[in-house]
């Protein structure tokens, strides 16, 4: 229960007791009247409602037929009074001789569309003959045959007041119409009396029944058929029939029959109408009242229950519709400055016509000006309110006055359309300036008066801009006239539009009128290659923009040179191709350039890799036998034989070892870098530990670092990414690369290995120290094979000078470069550059502190 029942329920407790029981005992009442009471109506408004429906349904069914008889009685009427009409009208020309009926039929006030034919017999020299005066589209009778007016005077012997019914005509029969219904032409005929009662002549009107009912019978959508019907004692015609949709309707609810006049013939009539789905609806209001009122029933039994409920939601309810009014107060303001909104744009909208830059104009249809925007002061310097009422053609020159009067009087006769024209108009200080004139429109008034609207633009600076662009052109012209390369336009079938005379004598030709009229197919007589000719145009419209290529091109004299073009597609604003535009110049003599350098490229390589193989070759050659000196100095020296006689004898065996080795290592690095320029190393890759692999190169240089004093960091952290590659050859890198810092860096020196991630992902490992450095030609030179740089700190052991020409090859197999920083007297720096796609993982690098190296501690720091 909410507040307000407790309220409730507190109140009617209070001085009273409790009435609980009470409650639901009334509830439960109020319950059951509510539902049968609610039954009783239901029911009872069912059956009424039925009734009063069912009588309306039968009213509206049978008023159809009502309408079909005042109709059709109406349209019979009608034909027959314009019937009698026309008959009149002829008669009066006949006795004054005219024999233009034609012309009084077309202007008669009748439904002239009502008649298939028109046919009018008259006597001429004691004869009767017929003629025909309007025939709409079939012909159905044969007006030139002297039986048709035999059998007109015999059918026909006494005038009537009401034209007469002919059905049996020769040669007409019953036939299906456009729309599906079965008809019959049938034939009014009139007799024209003169004023002795005397027959002067007969008006006979074919009559299609369709023609006349048709617009009536396509609006009854309850209208199931319809038969017009003749009879006499003996036969019976039938004239017209009308079957809804082209079905026969099988479900007609009610069918009458009556008789109607045509002209003084009676016919008959039967009209069928069926049920409409407006009146099947009609007949299901009592089923869906009943099925609401049951629906009611419950919703108040509902209601009745749940009513403490429903005052709650009342309740929240009106403060909702509260919220509501106020939200719609506030919309109100709102559009209050929507109208205050609107009415400014109206003020400015009344103000643009005099913003615009053209004068527009209004005149009547004698040219006298009846109203002129501001800009008519601005560009003429006359006031409008003095210029309102005059002559517009008096402002215009004297020259061109007569012109635009004789204009303006065609358009305002309707001989000529809206157009525009050029021309000057006088302006308040004598003056005249060019001036577009243009007409577009006549407009009518309130009182219907005709008014020509137009336009004045103020062409003073477009006709100067128009001669500036010809002089420009002119520049243009000049300039492709005598421009160093070939100019050209070539439509899409090849055919040369235009050309400078450079293009002429770069093909070979005397004058670009030359080249125009001897060149028919650019595309198949001009380059030697026509498939990379077509591929060239093809890549043009395919990519909508500038292409450029190189081509062989046949001369004049059939010779053959090289050209350089850059062409494009010219397309219009629908995007079709309309011709191509570009320019050539002879490249003869670079290409010619370019070939021989090809060709002495190949000759270096070819030498390259010869010197290559021969390296390779002599290196096998050559570690043969020093495997062989190296292993005996070995044996010798380790006296593993025996001993030796004399202890030179062991230094001399030292020293051959020591030689061989290094003789060894020499030639152990020519074959590396000889079998990667020929392209015969590949590298095994695998994950590699920097840390370990940096520490593992300090330990083999430790004996140099300790003999040097020198001072070495270690930076790699622990955690550090590995490196995706070839141990052996990254070992080699660093070796080679610390084994200089060693060697170039004074005692007492510093070396430190670190490394970094960049922004871009790229592992860089770096070896920096305190050494001599390199002046820039000095890197050049270490860079390059067999390259040495002089110094004090390398003359023993200096080398073969292919050490860093080794770490670089080594480096561009794993995709990665080596990068050299030096400065003569503070260092030099090598950094190993390895991509990212070649880093693992990342990780947070460490700070590491350096410390002296020591015989056990290998003089490193992690």
């Amino acid at each position: 229960m909410t507040d307000q029942s407790d309220d409730y329920q507190f109140d009617e407790i209070k001085g009273r007791g409790s009435r609980k029981g009470q409650s639901f005992f009334s509830g439960n009442f109020a319950q059951l009247m509510v539902f049968f009471n609610g039954l009783i109506l239901t029911l009872t408004a069912y059956f009424i409602l039925s009734i009063f429906v069912s009588d309306i349904v039968d009213e509206s069914l049978s008023r159809l037929p009502m309408e079909a008889r005042s109709y059709i009685n109406d349209e019979f009427s009608d034909l027959d009074q314009s019937l009698y009409a026309l008959g009149v009208l002829i008669s009066v020309a006949h006795e004054e001789n005219k024999d233009d009926f034609r012309e009084i039929i077309s202007g008669a006030p009748i439904r002239l569309d009502d008649f298939s034919n028109l046919i009018w017999v008259s006597r001429q020299e004691d004869q009767w003959i017929s003629r025909e005066l309007y025939s709409k589209s079939k012909k159905f009778i044969d007006a030139s045959s002297n039986n048709f007016s035999n059998f007109i005077t015999s059918r026909i012997t006494q005038p009537s007041s009401q034209a007469q019914l002919i059905v049996d005509f020769k040669n007409i029969e019953t036939f299906e119409s456009q729309n599906g219904n079965m008809q019959r032409p049938i034939g009014l005929v009139r007799a024209i009396v003169n004023d002795d009662q005397i027959i002067t002549g007969y008006l006979i009107a074919v009559v299609e029944l369709e023609t006349v009912l048709i617009d009536w019978l396509g609006r009854q959508e309850a209208l199931a058929d319809l038969m017009v019907q003749y009879r006499d004692n003996f036969v019976s015609f039938p004239l017209y029939q009308f079957i809804s949709n082209g079905q026969k309707n099988d479900n007609v609810h009610t069918s009458e029959r009556f008789q109607v006049l045509l002209g003084s013939t009676p016919v008959f009539v039967s009209v069928g109408v069926s049920v409409t789905e407006r009146e099947a609806f009609i007949r299901n209001i009592p089923f869906l009242l009943l099925l609401f009122g049951l629906s009611l029933t419950l919703i108040g039994t509902l209601y009745v229950r749940n009513n403490q409920k429903q005052s709650e939601r009342l309740s929240t309810m009106n403060k909702t519709l509260a919220q509501k009014n106020f939200d719609l107060s506030v919309e109100m303001k709102g559009r209050e400055k929507l109208n205050k909104a609107i009415k400014k744009a109206e003020r400015e909208n009344r103000a643009i016509i005099n913003s615009v830059s053209d004068i527009i104009f209004e005149t009547d249809t004698d040219g006298i000006i009846q109203f002129l925007n501001e800009p008519w002061t601005s560009i003429t310097g006359i006031g409008v309110d003095e210029s309102v009422g005059g002559d517009l053609f008096e402002y215009l020159y004297p020259q061109d006055q007569q012109d635009q009067k004789d204009n303006f009087k065609l358009l305002v006769q309707g001989k000529k359309q809206a157009y525009r024209s050029f021309t000057r108009i006088r302006t308040a200080d004598g003056d005249y300036r060019a001036v577009e004139l243009g007409v577009s429109m006549l407009r009518h008034d309130d009182d219907k008066n005709m008014h020509v609207v137009g336009t004045i633009t103020d062409i003073e600076e477009r006709k100067r801009t128009e001669q500036a662009l010809g002089e420009a052109e002119r520049k243009y012209r000049t300039i492709v006239e005598n421009a160093a390369g070939g100019i050209y336009q070539i439509s899409e079938d090849g055919q040369y539009l235009s050309a400078n005379p450079a293009m002429a004598r770069t093909l070979g030709y005397n004058s670009p009128k030359d080249l125009l009229a001897s060149v028919r197919d650019v595309n198949r007589s001009i380059y030697k290659d026509t498939r990379k000719r077509s591929r060239f145009l093809r890549d043009i419209e395919d990519f909508k923009n500038t292409q450029t290529s190189e081509f062989e091109v046949y001369k004049n004299d059939g010779s053959v040179s090289w050209v350089f073009e850059r062409t494009r597609a010219v397309v219009d604003d629908a995007d079709r191709l309309m011709f191509y535009e570009g320019s050539m110049s002879d490249v003869t003599e670079r290409k010619q350039g370019e070939i021989k350098l090809r060709d002495a490229k190949i000759q270096s390589d070819l030498a390259s890799r010869a010197k290559s193989e021969f390296l390779t070759n002599m290196s096998h050659e050559l570690r043969t036998p020093l495997n062989a000196i190296i292993g005996f100095s070995e044996i010798i020296k380790n006296q593993a034989f025996g001993p030796v006689g004399s202890d030179e004898y062991l230094n001399y065996a030292q020293d051959i070892h020591d030689g061989g080795k290094r003789l060894l290592n020499v030639i152990n690095e020519i074959l590396d870098v000889s079998r990667i320029e020929a392209g015969d190393r590949t590298i095994n890759e695998g994950v590699v530990d920097l840390k370990v692999l940096a520490q593992g190169c300090l330990d083999l240089m430790g004996p140099k670092i300790e003999a040097n004093d020198m001072i070495v960091t270690n930076s790699i952290a622990e955690n550090f990414p590995n490196l995706i590659g070839e141990e052996l050859a990254v070992k080699q890198m660093v070796m080679n690369l610390l084994s200089n810092a060693v060697k170039y860096t004074p005692n007492g020196g510093r070396v430190t290995i670190s490394s970094e991630l960049s922004s871009s992902g790229d592992l860089r490992l770096s070896i920096t120290d305190t050494g001599v450095g390199l002046e820039d030609d000095e890197i050049e030179k270490a860079l390059s094979p067999f390259g040495q740089i002089e110094s004090n700190l390398s003359k023993s052991g200096s080398g073969t000078g292919l050490g860093l020409t080794l770490v670089d090859a080594l480096i561009k197999l794993h995709e990665g470069r080596l990068e050299l920083f030096s400065q003569k007297g503070i260092g030099t720096t090598a950094t190993l550059i390895f991509p990212a796609k070649r880093v693992t993982k990342r990780s947070q690098a460490g700070h590491p502190t350096a410390v002296p190296y020591s015989q056990n501690v290998k003089k490193t720091e992690n």
